[in-house]
């Protein structure tokens, strides 16, 4: 249960992060920097959870492998 609540969280925000991080690279690399700090107080936590889940998923999975 642990794992597949930790796998479904992850896959949910790791798609949900991925545009809102093209578009913090892409406020930030325009200088709409007002723009870039508001997505990035979001998106910087979303990012550091799924770049943290991922190779946790993977050690839960690995002894069954």
């Amino acid at each position: 249960v642990t794992y597949l609540l930790l796998l479904i969280s992850h896959i949910v925000l790791a798609g949900v992060s991925l545009p809102l991080i093209l578009f913090a690279l892409i406020s930030g690399w325009t200088n709409r920097f007002t723009a870039h700090r508001r997505l990035v107080k979001w998106v910087f936590p979303m990012w550091l959870y799924v770049a943290v889940t991922g190779p946790i998923c993977y050690l839960m999975l690995k002894p069954y492998y």
